[in-house]
């Protein structure tokens, strides 16, 4: 008899909660906020390139939170991560490059400022593999075969005005500019 009654009181419950406008407004918002993960990738078992993190919205404490403050805002949802199956921490790969959804390039220089990874930055990443360094003498020539997730290294040999011409000319071509962190991250 007792577990009849929390059987109703659990079923009453998710009727009075379906009916909820705040419910109603998560259930048919949170696809908008949703995306799957994208897998890593091991190339020839020699090299890896991290995957992504996806996202989706956990209703019910998004539901709650949103019900403590009495109205539906999507800033106030809350997320359960998906992680792809091949994951950063657990690979034991030398890492080829960054992943290139993110459509942007890792910039490291000794000069780093903003938007830039500082040498020190750099020098904690030991297992990245392919870095493509570009020098006064080379940059012009091989600035045009960067990709989306390669990272770069600028030589010493670079002028300030060299690395502003670099920087905005990727941009221009619309690499999004990350930190090394985020463009290897999942």
């Amino acid at each position: 008899m007792m577990v009849f009654c929390l059987w109703v009181i659990s079923f009453l419950n998710k009727i009075i909660v379906n009916n909820n406008n705040i419910y109603q407004e998560i259930i048919n918002n949170k696809a908008k906020y949703e995306y799957d993960s994208i897998e890593g990738e091991i190339i020839n078992n020699k090299y890896f390139i991290p995957g992504i993190k996806g996202r989706k919205v956990n209703v019910t404490k998004s539901y709650n939170k949103m019900k403590k403050r009495g109205y539906y805002n999507s800033n106030h949802f809350v997320y359960d991560d998906i992680y792809p199956q091949l994951r950063l921490k657990d690979n034991q790969l030398p890492i080829l490059k960054g992943n290139s959804f993110y459509r942007g390039i890792a910039i490291i220089s000794y000069y780093a400022k903003d938007i830039l990874t500082s040498y020190q930055e750099y020098q904690e990443y030991p297992y990245v593999l392919n870095v493509i360094l570009l020098n006064s003498s080379n940059y012009l020539t091989l600035k045009n075969s960067i990709e989306f997730g390669d990272i770069i290294y600028l030589d010493r040999s670079l002028t300030y005005e060299q690395i502003e011409y670099l920087i905005t000319f990727y941009q221009s071509k619309g690499f999004k500019i990350l930190a090394l962190k985020d463009l290897l991250s999942e």
